[in-house]
């Protein structure tokens, strides 16, 4: 998908194979106009080279990046249950519920925190580990402004992740202690 430039999805299919002594696969496209597509193996994405096989450079390099997706942990809305150990408890000064959703595109994450709304970037990387970043929100003073602190340290702190059955993300630390959890919300 181009960015910015339209909705239309492009796909490329074809057979796949290694391109001798490198870590790198090389696409030969079905129909179109075949020029193969090559791209470097690294730890849980693809990289797309050019048509030399050269690393793209400049500003729209991140673009050709391929990363691993967990369908489990992204696309979904992840409602707030608990924080530090303890059950998040909507009082009626709450605006509303503390949630939050990872978007495949542009590794992006949006939500609310009880009062402001969020929104900032996330990336994922292999052994379900995970890092927020340029993470801002708007600036409403509520009330109650407890939950939305904490959950902001959460994001601060989180360095990995658990998804159980799909439908519990659990955000950890470093040394695995639990910093806040979460449930799908279904709204059916």
């Amino acid at each position: 998908m181009y960015q910015e430039k339209s909705n239309d999805v492009f796909e490329s299919k074809g057979i796949i194979e290694w391109k001798d002594g490198t870590d790198v696969i090389i696409l030969n496209v079905e129909g179109g106009n075949n020029v193969p597509m090559q791209y470097s193996v690294e730890d849980g994405k693809l990289v797309q080279l050019d048509i030399d096989g050269n690393f793209i450079t400049g500003d729209l390099a991140e673009n050709y990046v391929l990363s691993k997706v967990d369908k489990n942990l992204v696309e979904k809305y992840w409602k707030l249950t608990e924080i530090n150990g303890q059950p998040v408890i909507m009082e009626e000064s709450v605006i509303h519920e503390p949630h939050f959703i990872l978007k495949i595109f542009g590794n992006r994450i949006n939500g609310n925190s009880s009062c402001n709304n969020f929104f900032g970037t996330y990336q994922v990387s292999a052994d379900n580990k995970i890092e927020f970043s340029q993470m801002a929100a708007t600036k409403m003073f509520c009330i109650n402004m407890e939950i939305e602190s904490q959950l902001f340290k959460v994001f601060e702190m989180a360095d990995n992740y658990v998804v159980t059955d799909g439908k519990v993300l659990v955000l950890n630390n470093a040394e695995m202690e639990s910093l806040a959890q979460f449930e799908v919300a279904c709204f059916e």
